[in-house]
């Protein structure tokens, strides 16, 4: 018994030696390593896992002048490429540092799913024929674009106008993941994440090989969760606009808070603007959720219809371009298939026509 105890002690301690070697290893040339050969392995999860990177302000943004024919998104592959700051654009877009119009966003904003030409900011850069730039990342929300655009005007760009998408998942966002501090730096509010961010930070190789063995999922297995999403009614993320229930513990008794917190957030924005001869134009527009579930004159609505009265140059509300207050449960499922990647939140091709031919008719720059 003691020999046997002795063997899986010894086995342990070779095991944690090689761990803490290993991860040595990786502090010291891991990020070497991985940008040294990144072509090698330009098919693989590594490159994807690289172009998605922290970022020491506003905590995570696209990479500079990334290229990439193979970026999955459900079960299709796009294109992708960034200029020299990490915004989304064209192929041949680079070393632009004056633009006449800045949109920022999430997700939607920055076209998930889609090469830059084919998504809304894409199509509106292409047909209004101003310097346009794409600041959206995917998990964007309101704190995020007041540190990025602070930080931009402080180091890199100069912009004469912004155009906030405000997603509905942007509260959640706002209250449950980041934490502004006072110097503008967005940091995770979750300890989990903290920890995640530390190795992905400082650990490049353990962080890509985690990518590869725990974080694939099948086609099948993506396909199934995008079906869930859709088919639950109270989402957690999106029927704060319509629904009142308990049943919705995102914010228990805390949505109005949320909602303050968010309106202070957005209203800090609106005065750096204003402090650098910048216009703020805001847009809203639904979820799948909410053309099934809530009313035209969503809360999403009245909430940045009243905060844009003196503010704003535009307010470009799209939920009457999705929704009417028809209960036609047939004609609702029609729009979402017309305007929405099947099983999913996000816009597909015809959704970003929409959403670029709109605003090229009703903005006023």
């Amino acid at each position: 018994m003691k020999k046997i105890l002795n063997i899986v002690i010894k086995t342990l301690l070779i095991f944690f030696i090689s761990i803490a070697l290993f991860l040595i290893f990786d502090f010291l040339f891991g990020n070497f390593l991985i940008s040294k050969y990144l072509y090698k392995i330009k098919d693989s999860n590594f490159y994807q896992k690289k172009f998605r990177i922290p970022h020491p302000v506003f905590h995570h943004t696209l990479a500079p002048y990334i290229s990439y024919t193979k970026m999955d998104w459900g079960n299709e592959q796009y294109y992708i490429c960034t200029d020299q700051f990490g915004f989304k654009s064209k192929c041949e877009n680079k070393n632009i540092t004056k633009f006449d119009l800045v949109f920022i966003g999430d997700s939607f904003t920055e076209g998930i799913g889609y090469k830059y030409e084919d998504t809304f900011v894409g199509i509106i850069d292409n047909k209004i024929k101003l310097s346009t730039a794409n600041m959206g990342v995917t998990s964007y929300s309101p704190k995020i674009y007041l540190s990025k655009i602070k930080y931009y005007l402080e180091n890199k760009i100069e912009f004469k106008h912004l155009v906030v998408f405000l997603d509905i998942s942007d509260l959640d966002d706002d209250r449950n993941f980041y934490k502004l501090t006072k110097n503008f730096r967005i940091i995770d509010k979750r300890v989990d994440k903290r920890i995640e961010r530390f190795f992905r930070t400082n650990f490049y190789l353990t962080s890509q090989l985690k990518s590869i063995f725990f974080d694939r999922k099948t086609k099948i297995e993506k396909k199934a969760e995008n079906k869930k999403f859709l088919e639950t009614i109270e989402f957690h993320r999106s029927s704060w606009t319509y629904s009142n229930s308990q049943s919705n513990d995102l914010f228990y008794n805390n949505k109005e808070q949320a909602i303050d917190e968010i309106l202070n957030t957005m209203f800090d924005l609106y005065k750096l603007l204003k402090e650098n001869n910048i216009k703020l134009s805001i847009a809203v527009y639904p979820w799948p959720d909410q053309i099934l579930n809530d009313k035209v004159y969503s809360k999403q609505v009245i909430l940045w219809e009243e905060f844009c009265k003196n503010k704003c140059a535009n307010f470009i509300n799209y939920f009457p371009i999705f929704m009417s207050d028809s209960n036609n449960i047939g004609i609702k499922k029609n729009t979402i298939k017309k305007y929405y990647i099947q099983n999913d939140s996000h816009f597909n091709d015809e959704g970003h026509k929409l959403i670029a031919d709109y605003f090229i008719k009703n903005f006023k720059f």
